[in-house]
């Protein structure tokens, strides 16, 4: 999975370096690719956190969004939420290395507590996705009056 992710970033970067390429110099476009980079930030962050701490020292820097927010909470809730992804690894790591009941209840509170963290990231990309979507109406709406 890790893999995957790290090609996904490697991709995320080649579409970012295409939005860097000077192009038509129009108020809409430059909106269009604002929020194109928004979007490759989020999506670049989302993965980076996912993957866990070895892909987020490969990105060289936040993302837009984050640098938005305020970082020292923004940061605190990321490590939390990256522990509970290694925690539940680690877990599930000696699950495998021993067949001892207390292992396996403890990786299944693991897994638990790491499927909350998914549904929250979903819900949030679920609210951006909307957000994106009502802002790409409204994008087109401008350009087609």
């Amino acid at each position: 999975m890790k893999k995957a992710i790290c090609k996904a970033l490697k991709n995320l970067k080649h579409i970012q370096n295409k939005l860097s390429t000077p192009g038509e110099n129009g108020a809409v476009i430059s909106v269009l690719r604002d929020v194109e980079a928004v979007t490759i930030s989020v999506l670049e962050s989302v993965l980076s956190f996912i993957s866990g701490p070895e892909a987020e020292s490969k990105s060289s820097r936040w993302s837009l969004v984050l640098k938005l927010m305020h970082q020292k909470k923004v940061m605190c809730e990321e490590e939390q939420k990256a522990n509970k992804f290694l925690s539940a690894e680690a877990a599930v790591r000696s699950c495998i290395k021993s067949e001892n009941m207390k292992h396996v209840e403890n990786v299944q509170k693991e897994l638990q507590s790491s499927e909350l963290s998914i549904q929250d990231l979903e819900e949030g990309l679920e609210t951006l996705s909307r957000h994106m979507i009502k802002t790409r109406v409204t994008v087109l709406n401008i350009i087609s009056c």
